[in-house]
């Protein structure tokens, strides 16, 4: 399904990893990154609404006040667009929440967990097909301009009535101590009171006006943390490590920093832990670009709510145990090197390595292996290989960004670097 995520940019961090999330359950997800003002970033997000089936509103304290938030879920509403909002902080009047918003499923996603994950995941596979587009379109909303705008222009002018500096000194000391527009007022106030023709009182009002304290920095909560892995205990105790090698390797490429969606567990490729591994033989002209962790038995959210479900079913956590003893068992160092992929068992493995020449693939994408998000490679002589990368305890890791570095190393291998 073709997904619109509307949210406020203060609200970024929790809002990426929902879009992780939503992308996981295999859905297409556009979301505005950058949120640049103009005609051009205000019609390409109306675009992306009328093209989407489920509009997902972002729903926090901040949010309901923003007005471009308030243009997007109205304008999805009127497109007979689904529209689902979710939950995303704590601190909200249910009483206080828009009627369009009230009259729809509100989903749950304070807390990033395998219950809430499940739940969204319910609630977007409920919905019928979105209905086509109404014909003829309702009217779009105007570009939502910020409030000071006029302000600013209406200083530059080379004269200004005492009235009319009444009125700028009155309409910007309302926004001072507003945690979004505190500082562009401020900035107006500082220009106005250099303006040639500003009256002494009124430059006395704006000198006391810019005494007041600023409001205090917005802080925007940190990516929540994946959950710690309760089978953590079920790994290998840590080693001794080896010597260095003998020629010194070009350091791992960090490739997850490339994905603005990458959770906080997954910010860079997690690789395995060299004490676990044998030293891997580079041939002539070979060197590593990348290191990761990876499984053929997965191990992420998606994963792990099929194993909660069947358990509950079942009789305790003996399964999820299972399951994560499996995973354990599975993980492979997967190093991507200028010239082969390679999924290394740990030392004193009974299985061999699995080698894939980069020449040899032939497709490379994001797949679903019963819920899990894997990544599938083919190569020329048939073969199909599906895995997942592994994070810290049962996150996941970057898909899009290890496929760039993949597609980069065979595209260097190609032109004979």
């Amino acid at each position: 399904m073709k997904v619109f995520v509307s949210y406020r940019s203060t609200d970024r961090a929790a809002v990426s990893q929902l879009v992780t999330d939503l992308g996981d359950m295999g859905h297409e997800v556009w979301y505005d990154q950058e949120l640049e003002g103009g005609q051009l970033w205000w019609q390409n997000i109306l675009d992306n609404i009328r093209g989407a089936e489920l509009l997902i509103f972002a729903l926090t304290p901040r949010s309901l006040e923003s007005y471009p938030c308030q243009l997007e879920y109205n304008y999805a509403n009127a497109l007979r667009r689904h529209i689902i909002p979710v939950m995303l902080a704590e601190g909200i009047t249910y009483s206080l929440i828009p009627a369009v918003l009230q009259e729809r499923q509100i989903v749950t996603y304070v807390k990033r967990d395998v219950n809430t994950f499940i739940a969204l995941n319910n609630a977007i596979r409920r919905l019928p097909p979105a209905p086509p587009l109404p014909e003829p379109l309702p009217e779009a909303p105007s570009v939502p301009i910020s409030p000071l705008a006029a302000a600013r222009e209406q200083v530059t002018h080379p004269a200004l009535s005492y009235e009319e500096q009444v009125a700028l000194l009155y309409q910007l000391k309302g926004y001072l101590g507003h945690e979004e527009y505190d500082s562009a007022a401020r900035g107006v106030l500082e220009r106005l009171s250099q303006h040639p023709t500003l009256y002494a009182s009124i430059l006395r009002d704006i000198e006391l006006a810019l005494k007041t304290p600023s409001p205090p920095p917005q802080f925007e909560p940190p990516p929540a943390a994946a959950p710690p892995d309760p089978f953590a205990d079920l790994a290998p105790a840590p080693a001794a490590a080896p010597p260095p090698a003998a020629a010194p390797k070009p350091a791992p490429v960090l490739a997850d920093k490339m994905d603005p969606f990458a959770p906080a567990a997954a910010t860079a490729p997690n690789p395995a832990e060299p004490n676990q591994y044998d030293e891997l033989e580079l041939r002539p002209g070979e060197h590593i670009v990348a290191e990761y962790k990876a499984s053929f038995m997965g191990g992420t959210l998606a994963a792990m709510a099929i194993s909660a479900v069947a358990v509950t079913a079942l009789v305790g956590v003996a399964l999820i145990a299972g399951t994560a003893a499996a995973r354990k068992a599975r993980e492979r160092r997967l190093t991507v090197t200028s010239q082969r992929l390679v999924f290394q068992p740990p030392a004193g493995s009974n299985d061999s390595p699995t080698e894939i020449e980069l020449a040899d693939i032939v497709k490379l994408d994001k797949a679903f292996k019963l819920g899990d998000p894997t990544i599938k490679l083919s190569t020329r002589n048939g073969e199909d290989l599906q895995f997942s990368l592994v994070a810290a305890g049962v996150g996941y890791g970057n898909r899009e960004a290890f496929i760039k570095v993949v597609q980069q190393a065979m595209a260097d291998t190609d032109a004979g670097g």
